[in-house]
């Protein structure tokens, strides 16, 4: 069986097999057929019943197959796991933005869209989906701090399913000019709709000729 595992850009990803068998047990992680070994982008470990690789500051180029194989004096057993990069999009508040990815597979393709694990609709103004050309998309002509999360898009025909993922996080931003030390302080931006609201604060600081920003 192989594992399909995804990771975002920057954060350490863990790829996780169990050990069984007699000791003494040797243990060696493969990616893409090469074997690796433990430095500055690898870590192994293994702790009583589990064997895991640890990533470094995971990257495009860390894409691929890897194998956890733990062998003894009676044999081996491998296990395989597919490590994919997590997409990710930033967008700042009231621009446009578009996720997409392309599909492989014979029609007739259905393709649904999820944010955060709900189902999306097509009630939205600001929000269109399409599928043309096996490359799914969907896109917000002006983000809201609402859109962001979690975004999955599930294609699904007689062979099976297959989906692709992407992570939308949306940025406020203002504008101030004239500054004086009278504009220091807290500034909220605050955002609602009849699903609820949100906020982010930042505190404005101003010492002589710097602007200092800091966001909480």
């Amino acid at each position: 069986t192989t594992h399909l595992c995804r990771a975002v850009r920057g954060s350490v990803a863990v790829l996780e097999c169990e050990i069984a068998g007699s000791a003494p047990l040797e243990v060696s992680w493969k990616k893409n057929k090469k074997r690796l070994s433990s430095d500055k982008k690898y870590r192994i470990v293994s702790q009583g019943s589990l064997a895991s690789l640890e990533i470094q500051s995971f990257e495009s180029a860390d894409t691929g197959e890897y194998e956890c194989v733990v062998s003894n004096e009676v044999g081996s057993v491998t296990s395989k796991s597919v490590l994919k990069q997590k997409g990710y999009a930033t967008a700042v508040l009231g621009n446009t933005v578009k996720l997409q990815g392309t599909l492989k597979g014979s029609a007739p393709i259905t393709i649904k869209w999820m944010k955060d694990s709900e189902l999306l609709r097509d009630d939205d103004p600001n929000i269109k989906m399409s599928f043309v050309n096996n490359i799914t998309s969907i896109s917000f002509s002006s983000v809201e701090l609402n859109h962001g999360g979690k975004y999955t898009c599930l294609a699904e025909n007689e062979a099976g399913q297959q989906r692709c993922e992407a992570i939308l996080t949306i940025q406020a931003s203002v504008t101030i000019t004239g500054l004086d030390q009278s504009d220091g302080g807290v500034y909220t931006c605050k955002a609602s709709n009849d699903a609820g609201e949100k906020e982010t604060s930042g505190t404005l600081s101003i010492k002589g000729q710097r602007t200092c920003i800091t966001s909480s």
